[in-house]
């Protein structure tokens, strides 16, 4: 079509299945089934059609039992690392993990630890 990929297409694709496979997609313009694409990394997991609400609510409910704390921070921390030194990775890291240890989801963990409890 003499297009570009759009949307961060060139930003986000070869920082998820590396610059050589990026270039392959790219240029080629060819299409990837849910399998190549699992293959890839850009697709998390895969699931039959009709399937796929269900699979995406057990997903985000698995997710949710989590800290959101914890998660948020990550996740922060992890969209800026290709543009990070590995100190200033690890700075951060620190810094993060000093907000978890005073958040109440982390105090009811370890109680829950210690006390053999889900």
């Amino acid at each position: 079509r003499g297009l570009i990929p759009d949307g961060g297409g060139l930003y986000f694709l070869p920082r998820r299945v590396g610059l050589p496979r990026a270039k392959d997609l790219i240029f080629s313009g060819r299409r990837v089934d849910a399998k190549e694409a699992l293959e890839l990394g850009i697709a998390d997991r895969v699931c039959a059609p009709e399937r796929l609400l269900h699979e995406a609510r057990a997903w985000a409910m698995e997710l949710s039992e989590g800290s959101a704390t914890a998660l948020a921070l990550g996740k922060t921390i992890l969209n800026q690392s290709y543009e990070l030194s590995a100190h200033q990775v690890f700075a951060q890291g620190s810094q993060a993990q000093a907000v978890c240890y005073t958040s109440r989801e982390h105090r009811e963990a370890v109680h829950a630890f210690l006390n053999k409890a889900k």
